[in-house]
């Protein structure tokens, strides 16, 4: 894969933004650095996280997205093997035999992560393998305990492999006072990382190590052109650069770290992996290079068991409190409608003799309301089958259901287009026209009309 394509593809990492909004920390000597990148990638402001305020931020991180730790190269070996193609799920275990032949009993306990890189062998598959003891381990993430829980626990040399400046150098420096971690991308696509130490001498101790490094690359079969090197951090060697070697100061693509009055610095090193990794797009790359102990893992899934159960058995007791209260509710309110109804049947038997004589009341008042009904019923039969132009003077009711109509009309065709509208009402029948005629009124004549018909009482809804 050449350099353009590793570019390209870093670009299109960076716009969608995995471990974006994440916590960064690495443990030194001196105590703990933490800085949070930002929701958008767009966003190169990153937040210094202040080390005796890291537990109270670290929660809140959380919330939003992981907490990854940074290993400087100090603090793992890192090999490259080629092993035969096995299936995925065998891969780490046999990557762990190949460590242990490795190593031998120097250590006996250890952790590691890895990282698959292309292989020229047919049949063969090609990893990075990123190792570091228990114990070291172990006695790095003490110094972050009660400050921050980690997630992952990654290698610097993975933030290398995603550093945009890995395309345009042939050696990424990440200078601090007194320390330089060097990386630079191998033909073969892995990463070679050196960690160059002062060891408590002055800065040549530092000196001399660099220029050896880049002694050993420059003498490499094949090299052609000048050695370009980009140099991020502190401590720019303003007369390095020479024929062979051209030097950039990157420090100032790096991005920018805001954070409260008095907040320190954090290292290159972090800087340059929260700036490399909070745009990785393949969690499954990141769970590969994770290096968290098992040990912490299987502490977790324990208390997370602890806290399930701790809640189920929480929300169990809350269920038998409710339904207790539910059914104490329940006891009372029949009680209480039990007295209530057995007022109610005391006081109807002692009502008795009442109930009777309001039966005949109320069969009184029911005839009544049948009279009542039946003009009603009339009147709304009028209602719906007279058409506009013709008026009621008068309207009788007998008690035999014999109907009497006196009325008027605006022309003379009408009273004799009435008795069929009525003959169609349910509640009239034996519609007859009995009288008509003509009469003055004012300048001109209206016309008088008299029906009789019948009420049909079963037609009352």
């Amino acid at each position: 894969m050449d350099r353009a394509t590793h570019a390209d593809a870093r670009r299109r990492r960076h716009d969608r933004g995995a471990l974006a909004d994440a916590l960064f920390c690495m443990a030194w000597d001196t105590g703990i650095s933490a800085i949070r990148t930002p929701a958008r990638c767009s966003d190169a402001s990153f937040e210094i996280i202040d080390p005796v305020t890291a537990n109270e931020t670290s929660h809140a991180s959380r919330q939003r997205g992981p907490v990854v730790v940074i290993l400087p190269k100090s603090r793992y070996l890192l090999k490259v093997v080629e092993l035969p193609k096995v299936a995925p799920e065998e891969v780490r275990p046999m990557l762990r035999l190949e460590v242990e032949a490795l190593l031998g009993a120097q250590f006996a306990a250890f952790e590691f992560g890895y990282r698959r890189v292309a292989s020229s062998r047919e049949g063969y598959d090609r990893f990075e393998l990123y190792i570091c003891r228990t114990d070291d381990l172990a006695s790095s993430l003490e110094r972050l305990e009660g400050a921050v829980e980690p997630d992952y626990v990654l290698p610097s040399a993975l933030a290398w492999s995603a550093a945009p400046e890995i395309d345009v150098a042939d050696v990424l420096v990440a200078s601090d006072d007194g320390a330089l971690e060097v990386a630079s991308r191998e033909d073969d696509d892995t990463i070679s990382v050196r960690a160059i130490d002062s060891g408590g001498e002055a800065g040549g101790a530092v000196a001399r190590g660099f220029v050896e490094h880049l002694r050993s690359m420059l003498g490499r079969a094949g090299r052609e052109g000048p050695l370009r090197i980009a140099w991020l951090g502190t401590g720019f060697p303003e007369r390095l650069g020479n024929g062979q070697v051209t030097v950039d100061d990157r420090s100032s693509a790096m991005p920018d770290c805001r954070g409260g009055a008095g907040a320190a610095a954090p290292p290159t090193i972090l800087r340059i992996a929260a700036d490399a990794l909070r745009g990785h797009d393949d969690a499954s790359v990141l769970g590969r290079a994770n290096m968290l102990p098992q040990a912490i893992v299987r502490s977790r899934a324990a208390r997370r068991r602890r806290d399930r159960m701790l809640a189920a058995a929480i929300c169990l007791v809350a269920a038998v409190v409710i339904v207790l209260a539910a059914l104490t509710s329940a006891t009372w309110i029949y009680q209480r409608e039990g007295r209530v109804l057995a007022a109610d049947i005391e006081r109807i038997r002692a009502d008795g003799e009442i109930v009777g004589r309001r039966m005949e009341q109320i069969r009184a008042v029911r005839a009544a309301r049948v009279t009542g009904d039946d003009l009603v019923l009339v009147l709304r039969s009028l209602y719906e089958a007279t058409p506009d132009g013709l008026y009621y003077s008068e309207v009788n009711l007998d008690p035999d259901g014999r109907v009497r109509l006196h009325g008027h009309a605006e022309a003379a065709a009408l009273p004799f287009e009435l008795p069929e509208a009525l003959n169609r009402q349910p509640a009239l029948s034996l519609v007859r026209l009995s009288n008509t005629g003509q009469k003055p009124r004012g300048g001109g004549t209206i016309t008088e009309f008299r029906i009789d018909c019948r009420l049909v009482r079963e037609a009352r809804p």
